[in-house]
């Protein structure tokens, strides 16, 4: 098995979402590494590390990263994304016992060394939050992770990554009434940190993190408000950059877990919601990669408050800010979209509901269900034409379920007649009548826009 082609393998099994693909690969390359089969290169070896954590493919990332250890043990950032993968599979030991021997080493480069206190703190830090003890008791996990970070912001080291986990660690000391042995003072650091940040982006060399540590330090100063507006350009810029899930996750994970952000709380209500839509798992990204949306109904009714609607707003690329009514006008919205899958239950494709007299005059009343041709149609000469791996279903072969409307056990509809279709070279569209009533006075109707968008002004559809 050649390193580079699995590397082309794994960057596509994980755009596809291919959550079983991903862990044969890593299993099989690591099996092969192991065995002395495949040699991989350093390079390749942490652009494949690299790539699972981007993608939070942690079990996977400990897997690959025990066997790429071996192979290169004096590889200092190969063994520090292994350690990644251990501290968020749960093996805290095992990474502590390895970011030792990095800490430890007398050639580790300066970057590498501050990685590896980074993430040494991070596992005293879990330890903490993760432990059922006293907090007396477990006061020496949080000292330990003050004092690992604490490497990272002294003398003429200022590392503002390790500098704002020791201030969220020093609030979380003082909210649980715990004394720490440190020199740091809450305030004046935070306040040295935000400085910081917001020289950053005046010099335009701020990063994506920054908006995170600007959002933490606004925090710890009780600058709740100006905290969400930090969390906001975040999540702007996350998302404009196509990048951000490894990013966003984290920083859910601090809020909740070190912060102990109480969701009903203004910053709360406003920020919490905002990252959970955000997070693979936690909202509105499909988790399987579809095209799906999967709506956490919890994140949505918090959205849905009334104080959460006047504060949380939501950016999409380079659009302007969405408020939670809209947000909740989706939910609704959902109602009226239905799966359309074969008769053994595989899904292959959507489509919604929509009044006939908003399609046609000559449509008599009732629902009718919208999807592509290239998903059902009878055009039968189409079918015949299509690549036998593009041919679509007819409407015999499939059924249509609405799993929002209808959250257990949602009945399975059969098409009765495809009123009208076009091809996928054309419009792309059937519309299609299902058999047996659909539920008038549950569904709220789409709006139908008789003007057509201009295309130059790449529009978007939601």
């Amino acid at each position: 098995m050649d390193a580079n082609e699995v590397l082309g393998m794994l960057e596509t099994a994980l755009d596809e979402h291919d959550d079983e693909r991903v862990k044969e690969l890593c299993r099989t390359l690591a099996a092969d590494i192991r065995l002395g089969a495949t040699e991989v290169p350093e390079r390749t070896g942490q652009k494949l590390l690299g790539l699972l954590k981007a993608n939070l493919c942690f079990e996977d990332l400990a897997t690959l990263g025990a066997a790429l250890s071996r192979a290169h043990p004096e590889h200092h950032r190969i063994r520090r994304l292994y350690a990644q993968g251990l501290i968020d599979s749960g093996q805290l030991d095992q990474a502590l016992d390895l970011l030792q021997g990095v800490v430890g080493h007398p050639e580790v480069s300066g970057d590498e060394l501050l990685e590896a206190w980074g993430l040494t703190g991070r596992v005293h830090k879990q330890s903490y939050v993760d432990s059922p003890a006293e907090a007396e008791t477990k006061a020496r996990w949080l000292q330990a992770a003050v004092d690992a970070y604490s490497r990272g912001w002294s003398g003429d080291v200022r590392s503002p990554y390790h500098g704002i986990n020791i201030v969220a660690l020093l609030a979380r000391a003082e909210r649980d009434g715990i004394s720490l042995e440190t020199d740091h003072d809450l305030s004046s650091l935070a306040a040295e940190i935000l400085d910081g940040v917001e020289n950053r982006i005046d010099d335009g060399a701020a990063g994506l993190w920054d908006y995170v540590i600007g959002m933490e330090a606004a925090l710890a100063l009780g600058e709740s408000d100006e905290a969400v507006r930090w969390a906001e350009r975040y999540v702007e810029k996350g998302l404009a950059a196509k990048k951000g899930e490894f990013e966003f996750a984290s920083t859910l994970r601090q809020l909740q877990e070190v912060w102990a952000v109480d969701p009903d709380s203004p910053f709360g209500s406003a920020v919490l919601p905002m990252l959970e839509a955000v997070v693979p798992d936690k909202g509105l990204r499909s988790e399987d990669g579809s095209g799906s949306v999967q709506v956490d109904t919890r994140a949505i009714s918090q959205m849905a408050s009334p104080e959460t609607s006047r504060r949380l707003e939501r950016v999409f690329g380079d659009d302007s800010f969405v408020t939670t009514r809209w947000l909740t006008m989706l939910g609704k919205r959902l109602d009226a979209i239905g799966c359309v899958t074969t008769l053994t239950g595989k899904g292959i494709g959507t489509g919604f509901l929509v009044p006939g007299s908003k399609l046609s005059a000559h449509l008599e009343d009732g629902w009718y269900f919208v999807t592509n041709c290239h998903v059902v149609t009878d055009d039968e000469e189409w079918i015949a034409e299509a690549p036998a791996n593009e041919k679509p279903s007819r409407p015999d072969e499939v059924e249509v379920s609405f799993e929002i409307l209808f959250s257990e056990g949602p009945p399975a509809f059969k098409i009765a007649e495809v009123v009208w279709t076009s091809r996928p070279h054309e419009l792309d569209v059937s519309v299609l009548r299902l058999e047996g009533p659909v539920y008038e006075g549950r569904i709220e109707p789409y709006p139908a826009k008789r003007d057509l968008a201009d295309p130059g002004t790449r529009p978007r559809l939601y």
